[in-house]
């Protein structure tokens, strides 16, 4: 299993395959650049967990990334704030949940990832 829910396998072999959530009983959901993917009901409980940060974490990264790849942050978080209707601070913590889930690192380490590499590719999909 990667995530993209075409396969159908045994509930073991699910569950051997990394690629679903057994505290939520469900499937992981493919991202771009994610081998198997990651649960969107964990993805929003971090989301939550890290909600008094977000305004903090935006900040951090507005002031230690490069200009374009604001631009692209900024694009992202328009097109996704008309979606969800989430601020700024949110539509960031998705992302930063998304990747993190799909990298088992913490968002902590995914933005000092994204500011070392002075790019947002790792927590963008490829159309941005």
């Amino acid at each position: 299993m990667d995530g993209r829910l075409d396969k159908f396998v045994c509930y073991q072999c699910a569950l051997a395959s990394g690629a679903y959530c057994e505290k939520h009983d469900t499937p992981h959901l493919g991202f771009d650049k994610a081998e198997k993917g990651a649960c969107l009901k964990c993805i929003e409980e971090l989301v939550q967990e890290n909600a008094a940060r977000g305004n903090e974490l935006l900040r951090l990264l507005l002031d230690n990334l490069p200009n374009p790849e604001l631009l692209r942050l900024r694009e992202w978080i328009s097109d996704l704030q008309e979606l969800f209707l989430d601020s700024d601070a949110t539509c960031l913590l998705r992302a930063l949940a998304v990747q993190a889930k799909c990298t088992s690192l913490t968002i902590d380490e995914v933005v000092r990832q994204v500011i070392k590499a002075q790019s947002v590719d790792s927590i963008l999909p490829y159309a941005y």
